[in-house]
């Protein structure tokens, strides 16, 4: 079963770097306001290292702003 997890956060940067081969690179901070232990497990338990996640953001209708 493919694990999911959903939350609100701000996007407090983005940071994009041109490499030399000519390829992007972006990173992206995002800052959870009291995050739950279960919430911030269910996110360490998908930190894999070399292995990717599927990443949706939408933006929150209650406020404009965008949130994951």
């Amino acid at each position: 079963m493919m694990k999911k997890v959903a939350f609100e956060a701000l996007i407090k940067e983005v940071k994009v770097k041109s490499l030399v081969s000519g390829d992007r690179s972006a990173r992206i901070l995002i800052e959870l306001d009291s995050p739950s232990d279960e919430l911030l497990a269910d996110i360490i338990s998908m930190q894999r290292p070399d292995e990717t996640v599927s990443i949706a953001l939408v933006e929150n209708p209650k406020t404009g702003e965008g949130s994951l």
